[in-house]
């Protein structure tokens, strides 16, 4: 099982996050960077994945809209574990 935690701050840092993720999940080499992008390539995950969530008091608007992917991609994937922490 792959895990990684992300805080508030990542979540909200485009030029961070996409790269970090890319990286952690061997995201494939179209990946985009954005959050369509990374809502497929969640879909896609077929090992168990638990991404777990802290410090999210004042997120951005942009950090907003990640978790929001990160709990759709949960919903459709089970492989993927969202937890706050």
């Amino acid at each position: 099982m792959q895990s990684l935690t992300l805080d508030g701050i990542t979540l909200g840092e485009k030029s961070v996050l996409h790269p970090l993720l890319a990286r952690e999940f061997s995201f494939p080499s179209w990946y985009g960077g954005n959050l369509d992008a990374l809502f497929d390539c969640l879909t896609d995950v077929t090992e168990e994945v638990t991404i777990t969530l802290r410090e999210l008091d004042d997120l951005t608007p942009y950090a907003r809209r990640v978790v929001k992917v990160l709990q759709a991609a949960a919903k459709e994937n089970p492989h993927i574990h969202l937890h706050t922490d």
